[in-house]
């Protein structure tokens, strides 16, 4: 029981870290998405 415990905790906080990098990811994504929207958006008004 402990040493499932130890081991799920490990992967836990492994997933924790993949999951925040991820998500870092897709915040910068989405930024470099939305600016690259953004300037199509003006170019097609100018």
């Amino acid at each position: 029981m402990l040493k499932t415990v130890q081991k799920s905790s490990r992967g836990r906080v492994v997933t924790n870290v993949h999951n925040s990098a991820l998500k870092a990811f897709q915040k910068v994504k989405r930024a470099k998405m939305q600016k690259l929207l953004f300037t199509r958006l003006m170019l097609t008004m100018s």
